[in-house]
């Protein structure tokens, strides 16, 4: 049982999750990649809430939609769950309490070269709360929270692998209440992608219209649709141009950088 720790988050990557009323968890990692010669990994979790929070963690199975949604599937075409071991799986934090969870890879002899994913689930477990009824009534009534989770990728890059991106499609659409930008990000090669979307103005490079981070293109997956509201300044037109950008994360073994320039209706 490895032992639990406390850190100072202010000093660490890190993002925050609600997972339900009056409990939040933060996470140092957005996602977990090893590279080919790594063997271990580490990920922070810190229950950010006010409350007692129990969590559990879990190894599952996961596909990318042309739409970016990520659904359950029990087929993988290249999984990583038999590689993985890790611990503690379960974990109670008081608020303000965090726990490292360790992850250990063991690789099979002469792996085929390729990107190998599974994805790790962090589950807010039920607390079961008795409230009376009434003063007078002796039955007692039980509720539970909603439960939520949140999950982050791990990945396996065996080999040199490589990676070709595109932009197409991109075009300003009229919504209900301003504007999207719809376009297409196309992937080749033998790796996904992972990055942030960011369109300005072309005229004026500081007018930030949207921004988007942790965006991903998941192997085998050859092309996500995206759309994303403009936002605009108060009183302000849309510009004529926008130049839309996708940036890889270097931090998860990005390089990539696309860039199109989109007329505004």
């Amino acid at each position: 049982m490895f032992r639990r720790s406390l850190v100072v988050f202010g000093l660490l990557l890190s993002f925050s999750v609600e997972l339900y009323a009056g409990a939040s968890l933060l996470l140092t990692e957005k996602r977990i990649v090893f590279s080919e010669r790594q063997r271990s990994a580490e990920i922070i979790i810190k229950n950010n809430g006010d409350e007692t929070g129990r969590y559990e963690i879990s190894i599952l199975e996961k596909e990318m939609m042309q739409d970016g949604r990520v659904v359950d599937t029990d087929s993988p075409q290249a999984s990583i769950k038999k590689m993985l071991r890790y611990s503690p799986r379960r974990v109670s934090l008081q608020p303000g309490e965090a726990q490292t969870i360790r992850v250990a890879l063991r690789k099979p002899k002469d792996l085929a070269p390729g990107e190998y994913r599974s994805h790790m689930r962090f589950t807010a477990m039920p607390i079961i709360q008795a409230n009376t009824v009434s003063d007078t009534d002796e039955e007692l009534s039980l509720s539970t929270k909603m439960l939520l989770s949140y999950t982050i990728a791990v990945i396996l890059r065996q080999g040199e692998l490589d990676a070709a991106a595109s932009i197409d499609s991109a075009q300003v659409v009229k919504a209900e209440s301003g504007y999207n930008l719809n376009f297409n990000i196309n992937r080749e090669g033998s790796r996904s992608l992972y990055g942030a979307i960011k369109v300005t103005s072309v005229d004026d490079p500081e007018l930030v219209l949207a921004s988007l981070t942790g965006l991903g293109v998941y192997t085998p997956l050859a092309a996500r649709q995206i759309s994303i509201p403009l936002k605009l300044p108060a009183g302000g037109a849309l510009p004529s141009q926008l130049r839309l950008q996708y940036i890889e994360d270097v931090a998860y073994g990005g390089d990539l950088n696309l860039e199109s320039i989109v007329d505004a209706p």
